[in-house]
């Protein structure tokens, strides 16, 4: 599993994008889509809301941002506390773009962890632990350059983490 993160890992700094555009609706269903196929997965349930949910075009690869969605909903998930578990996603549409954001109430990260998490190999987790390496992040930062996204990490003093997804409004058709 190793060798083909780190091959995955590398292959997102020489990717050529597949770009087309995709409606919202397909996006927001792909996002609810992956939430409750890793639900299923979970020996806990949470809970899962898709807020603010906007009409527009996405011009993008789809292929890409699956991959970054995974990641980053599979981190939340794995964040979630063993009962109570949340997780919110929200949409903002405005005129320098698309902010979307994943936000769980998990246990949050390590304040000395929150600038490094996005290098490969920094986990909060045991390796071993839960089949956590580290990378996910790492490739969603990847993923997000090549695109010409940007993406950041928000800590919410122990009540979990909020990430966003910044998309420029050159890849947005209203």
């Amino acid at each position: 599993q190793l060798g083909s993160r780190i091959s995955q890992l590398i292959q997102y700094d020489h990717v050529t994008l597949q770009r087309e555009t995709i409606s919202s609706k397909l996006l927001h269903e792909k996002v609810t889509d992956i939430a409750l196929g890793i639900r299923q997965q979970t020996a806990h349930g949470f809970q899962f809301d898709y807020a603010n949910q906007v009409d527009y075009g996405l011009r993008t690869d789809m292929g890409l941002v699956s991959e970054m969605l995974v990641n980053l909903l599979d981190n939340a998930v794995k964040a979630l506390p063993q009962q109570g578990g949340r997780i919110t996603v929200a949409e903002d549409l405005n005129e320098t773009g698309l902010t979307i954001t994943i936000t769980d109430n998990g246990h949050g990260l390590d304040e000395q962890a929150v600038d490094d998490v996005f290098e490969p190999f920094v986990t909060d987790s045991e390796l071993g632990e839960d089949d956590h390496l580290g990378l996910g992040l790492s490739i969603v930062k990847r993923i997000s350059t090549a695109l010409g996204w940007r993406v950041a990490l928000k800590n919410n003093s122990g009540e979990g983490v909020t990430v966003s997804i910044q998309v420029p409004a050159q890849d947005i058709e209203r």
